[in-house]
């Protein structure tokens, strides 16, 4: 499963148990952030859903 995701204005891949350098936000280490601009989520199994921009109830939740 992965998806694409903004991020401080950058559109990531990210994979769960991925670890990726951003841009700087704002938050403390160990704290979660949500990201709600998902652009497209591939699920195992071959299931690919594309936003219109944005994949409607999509998110993703990082631990900085």
């Amino acid at each position: 499963m992965f998806a694409i995701v903004d991020i401080g204005g950058f559109q990531e891949k990210v994979s769960i148990g991925d670890k990726l350098h951003v841009p700087l936000q704002d938050a403390e280490e160990g704290k979660t952030l949500t990201f709600s601009k998902v652009f497209m989520v591939s699920k195992d199994g071959g299931d690919i859903m594309i936003g219109t921009p944005t994949v409607d109830g999509a998110s993703v939740e990082v631990k900085v």
